[in-house]
């Protein structure tokens, strides 16, 4: 199995602007834009929505398809189907553990998402895992010389 860029984002809210003025939405804390108020209030009135108005409107519980990362216990669920899966011989984890929020982050901040999906992912599997460090992992995020 390969798992990459998980997101999590513990300050995921249910009902917040999926569509937003921020970087980073689905949270409480951001700004709906003016132009999708109109579908958001289609969807909170339980009126169908066209596929590219799936980006607007208010976050999802298991997640959403705009400008949000991935809600806490959606990857919750994801450990519980591995669980299952009991033939797994190994994981390879490629990174990108932290939210998109980069202007909040710090070395510890980074540290903390790496240490909550590390335990989890340990106490959902018998299998190898073979980690290796994403783009988001360090502070700042994006600081690796690939050019060599």
């Amino acid at each position: 199995m390969h798992i990459s860029d998980v997101h999590i984002d513990l300050f995921y809210t249910v009902g917040a602007a999926m569509n937003c003025s921020e970087p980073v939405c689905c949270r409480s804390n951001v700004t709906l834009q003016l132009e999708h108020k109109d579908a958001w209030n289609r969807i909170l009135n339980g009126q169908h929505l066209e596929v590219k108005e799936l980006t607007e409107g208010p976050a999802n519980y298991w997640g959403s398809v705009a400008y949000c990362d991935l809600p806490f216990q959606t990857f919750q669920l994801f450990l519980e189907e591995v669980k299952k899966m009991n033939d797994l011989d190994m994981i390879i984890w490629t990174g990108d553990n932290t939210p998109h929020d980069v202007w909040q982050q710090s070395q510890t901040y980074n540290l903390n998402f790496t240490v909550i999906e590390s335990e989890r992912i340990l106490k959902a599997t018998k299998a190898r895992i073979l980690p290796a460090m994403g783009n988001h992992e360090s502070f700042p995020v994006n600081v690796y010389d690939y050019q060599g």
